[in-house]
């Protein structure tokens, strides 16, 4: 899991061949897909996003959480993407979790993991910990689920997953 920002143009940018040939040239682009300029960086996307907006042509910016390895939920698409080699979703849009609980109870872990997939965005194991991303307004019903299955879930700050795990 690594972090990085999506720049969105107008679709119209597409036809301004130039324009894009500036952008590749003055900044960083990670991967483009379609009208969406992905950085690593921040100060690049930065500088993506005044260029675009000089032009008129800035839509938004969006910090991503990006992965290389992990499963589409159902309901993935309305707040990820996939790229080249990578997978996207949307941090704002998201909160991240794993299940926590002793191995004795491994199996109510696992009655507690196929409720909770119904409701998965993405999901992904990193440093042998398995994190679920699902909608940020559905944080209370992953508690109650987990509570349900006598487990309970430590939820990561995304801005500092490392720290957390």
């Amino acid at each position: 899991m690594d972090s990085a920002f999506g720049v969105e143009a107008n679709q119209i940018v597409s036809e301004v061949e130039e324009f894009e040939a500036l952008l590749h040239s003055d900044t960083n682009i990670l991967e483009q897909l379609g009208a969406m300029f992905i950085y690593k960086n921040e100060s690049d996307a930065a500088c993506a996003k005044g260029l675009l907006q000089e032009a008129d042509l800035f839509e938004d910016i969006h910090p991503l959480i990006v992965f290389e390895n992990g499963v589409e939920g159902e309901c993935f698409f309305d707040y990820g993407f996939k790229g080249e080699n990578r997978t996207y979703l949307l941090k704002e849009s998201l909160i991240g979790f794993s299940l926590i609980g002793d191995g004795d109870n491994q199996q109510m872990i696992e009655m507690a993991k196929l409720q909770i997939e119904e409701h998965v965005v993405y999901q992904a194991t990193i440093d042998y910990h398995e994190l679920f991303f699902v909608e940020r307004q559905l944080s209370e019903l992953m508690k109650r689920i987990a509570e349900a299955y006598k487990c309970g879930t430590m939820f990561l700050d995304l801005d500092k997953w490392k720290k957390k795990l």
